[in-house]
């Protein structure tokens, strides 16, 4: 079983959101992955609905004026 190790680091401008940047990284995890951890950056209905797809559990946390809450763990 894996760590959970850091698997694709990326830069970026840092006026960037990093929703932007997730289909970039998302696309790189492997079949293996469990869960993902990341920032309110990526609280998004789109991220969680993709990795729900893929039967990844999300560890973000929500952005504070978000309507909807999905649980958060």
């Amino acid at each position: 079983m894996s760590l959970g190790l850091v698997c694709s680091p990326s830069c970026d401008c840092g006026t960037v959101s990093d929703f932007r940047g997730a289909d970039v990284l998302l696309a790189d995890l492997s079949d293996e992955t469990e869960e993902v951890i990341g920032d309110r950056g990526y609280d998004s209905n789109r991220i969680r609905l993709s990795l729900a797809e893929r039967h990844i559990t999300p560890c973000i946390p929500l952005k504070k004026n978000r309507k909807s809450k999905p649980p958060y763990n």
